[in-house]
Order: C-alpha cells, then structure tokens, then sequence
C-alpha cells in the first residue's frame, strides 16, 4: 500500500495503519513460511514491535536455517511524501575458505600477509567475477563496495556485491603465522517485497 507518509505522523492514524501493515505482514509470513503468530511456534525466535519507529521484526528458523525479517515503510520518492510498505527477508551464511597456497611461514609477516591478500583477490576475482586490479585505476569495479587492510594488525576486509541480487558479501581475512589461512566469507542475503 502506497500512502502519504505523514499520515503516520497522526498518533491514531499512524497506529491503525501500523497494526494494518503488521497483520499484512504476519499473514504474508504464515503463507510463505508457515509461521504461527497465533500459538507458540517453536520456530519463531524473536519478534520486535517498534511502534514509535514503524518497524517490525521477526527471527525465524526454517530447515535449520535462521532468517530475519523486518518490516518498515520505504520511500518512493524523496522529492514527495509517498511511502510504501516493505518487507525484508534476510539471511547470512558464513563460509570459511582454505587458502591451501596461502603462505603462513618462511619470510616477513608483512609480505606474506600481502602474498596471500593478492591470492584471495584472484580467487574472489575468478569465483565472482570481480576485478580488484584494474589495468586503469579510474575504472573500479562498481561491485567493489569497500576494500580495507590493517597492516599492523595483518587483517584485510573486503565487501562487495553481485549484479543478478540483493545483499552483499564481507570477506575477512587475517593472518596467522605458522598456521592454515582461511578467509571467512559472509553473504548476507537480502530480499524485499513490497506489500499491497
């Protein structure tokens, strides 16, 4: 439902049409997911009402898998008052990677730490189709969020995105001398719906 975003500003209104957009949002859940807000479902492991916010959220387990999804109204347009409901389904998987050819021995902390960063890129290059170096520096691929190294603490961080989905990536790496390197890799999901 489309609607001026300054009737929420109106105590009673804005409530009624809250509560409305959280039985939407409730309904759409139990169809979707076969949630029960009505007894004590064991997979509902969190539910947060924020009325003075407009949010709510719910956390949820399906097939051993933890979701969360928050409801809250978006703006259509700035240059308006228009706004919209939403729902956002969200979800985060961790992968932790082996760097089999990762160097954790036999030469300065520092270079290897660089060595191993450069492989990562290649491999996250290869496996997503990013491109980290590009042979023109003022042409930085757009997927590339952020890419940040802490050299004193041999960490580098990286986020990123996929043109065929919502959500982003974070890639964590940090070096261990003398032990196996492995990059944690994060995907956090994301999918909105907006309601009628």
């Amino acid at each position: 439902m489309k609607f001026s975003g300054s009737l929420l500003g109106n105590n009673d209104i804005g409530i009624k049409i809250f509560n409305n957009s959280i039985v939407k949002t409730k309904n759409l859940l139990k169809d979707v997911f076969g949630l029960d807000f009505d007894g004590a479902d064991p997979n509902i492991n969190k539910i947060d009402e924020d009325k003075e916010n407009f949010r709510y959220g719910v956390v949820f387990t399906l097939n051993g898998r933890e979701i969360a999804a928050e409801f809250t109204y978006e703006a259509e347009d700035f240059s308006n008052d228009i706004v919209t409901e939403m729902l956002c389904i969200s979800e985060y998987t961790t992968e932790d990677i082996l760097l089999p050819e990762a160097k954790s021995a036999g030469g300065e902390d520092k270079k290897l730490f660089w060595e191993n960063v450069k492989g990562i890129q290649d491999y996250l290059e290869n496996r997503f189709e990013l491109n980290y170096t590009p042979l023109d520096p003022e042409e930085k691929d757009k997927n590339i969020i952020s890419a940040a190294s802490d050299e004193e603490r041999l960490t580098w961080v990286s986020i990123f995105t996929q043109d065929h989905q919502e959500g982003s990536f974070e890639v964590k790496y940090n070096f261990v001398a003398g032990h196996e390197q492995k990059v944690k890799l994060v995907h956090h999901k994301q999918h909105k719906i907006f309601l009628d």
